[in-house]
């Protein structure tokens, strides 16, 4: 029968922008564990986190849009994608997550600079 295959190329498809977004991710966890990453006896548990979170977005990938059908052509199209974002995104992606974190602590310095000038005030005031 056709109709089990008919929604292949979308799910292919689909699969890449996980990839994608698997990389991203990765990239982003990356990122956030770089400080830490020196620690001799850390780094292993971090590249074995980070392992096991990327396995995972695949498996619930494949069980959400094929229905937990392992086909091959799943696995390479996450590959593809996870690949196309290490070699050629993972710079602007990089600087987009560094940008958003910059950004975060600017507005919390600002959220807690107007809450420690508050707290002053009302000790002052008594």
């Amino acid at each position: 029968m056709l109709f089990e295959s008919l929604g292949q190329g979308w799910i292919f498809i689909i699969v890449i922008w996980i990839g994608l977004i698997a990389g991203c991710l990765d990239e982003m966890f990356n990122l956030v564990t770089l400080p830490i990453k020196n620690i001799k006896f850390i780094q292993p548990l971090v590249d074995t986190v980070r392992v096991i979170i990327i396995c995972l977005i695949f498996f619930i990938s494949v069980q959400l849009f094929n229905y937990g059908d392992f086909r091959l052509y799943l696995f390479l199209s996450f590959l593809i994608g996870f690949t196309i974002e290490k070699k050629y995104l993972r710079k602007s992606v990089a600087k987009i997550f560094i940008n958003l974190y910059n950004y975060s602590v600017s507005i919390n310095k600002k959220i807690w600079s107007k809450f420690k000038n508050a707290t002053n005030n009302k000790k002052n005031k008594d």
